[in-house]
């Protein structure tokens, strides 16, 4: 999944959850376990809280 976000949000500056979902066809719970990850090890940036977050590049 990591190479599919990278790609991905270089292409568009941004990410969403439900557009990851539609992309990735991952669940949204394993998805957001693997933002959280990524979230924490900084190597991206979560913007906004609730429905209205999204994820950049660190």
């Amino acid at each position: 999944m990591k190479l599919d976000f990278w790609g991905w949000t270089e292409e568009n500056g941004r990410v969403t959850v439900g557009e990851l979902i539609v992309f990735t066809q991952f669940n949204r719970h394993t998805l957001r376990k693997h933002l959280e990850s990524l979230v924490k090890t900084n190597q991206i940036q979560q913007n906004g809280i609730g429905k209205g977050t999204w994820y950049t590049l660190s």
